[in-house]
């Protein structure tokens, strides 16, 4: 929706509560690859995946 620093704060705020959702790094990592912080954006997405691997089959996030 174009609010991406507004997306950011909220998804960190989430990750301080509990850091242990997946889809929350997901959508962050995604966030700050939009502002094209590409290395912190990685290592984001890299933890997530860590945590449940299954995020990145193909086939469930088909389903």
């Amino acid at each position: 929706m174009g609010k991406i620093d507004e997306a950011i704060e909220n998804w960190q705020a989430v990750l301080e509560i509990n850091n242990q959702f997946v889809e929350s790094k997901l959508a962050l990592g995604v966030a700050l690859y939009n502002k094209g912080k590409i290395p912190e954006s990685l290592t984001i997405a890299e933890a997530a995946l860590k945590l449940d691997k299954n995020w990145g089959n193909l086939q469930r996030l088909k389903k």
